[in-house]
């Protein structure tokens, strides 16, 4: 199944309760409100629920932007549309 980088931005904005304009794979995840511990939980329980990934702590820790997160579902074999 292939998704749309639109597809993960409107997933993004949901977990982290921000509006889908604001959000741009060159957005810094410090800048996001919701990008705490609890947040962080979120998007991992919705990245498995949604796509079947699983993330490790140094892949989270290494995250500084949403492009980064897309790099890594694309890593795991998520067929994002560019």
């Amino acid at each position: 199944m292939q998704i749309s980088i639109n597809d993960v931005l409107a997933m993004l904005a949901e977990v982290f309760e921000e509006s889908v304009e604001s959000l741009s794979p060159e957005r810094k995840l410090e800048s996001i409100g919701g990008w705490d511990s609890i947040g962080v939980l979120t998007l991992m329980a919705e990245l498995d629920d949604q796509y079947g990934v699983t993330l490790t702590t140094e892949e989270i820790q290494n995250f500084a932007t949403i492009a980064d997160i897309l790099a890594v579902l694309k890593n795991k074999g998520v067929d994002i549309a560019e």
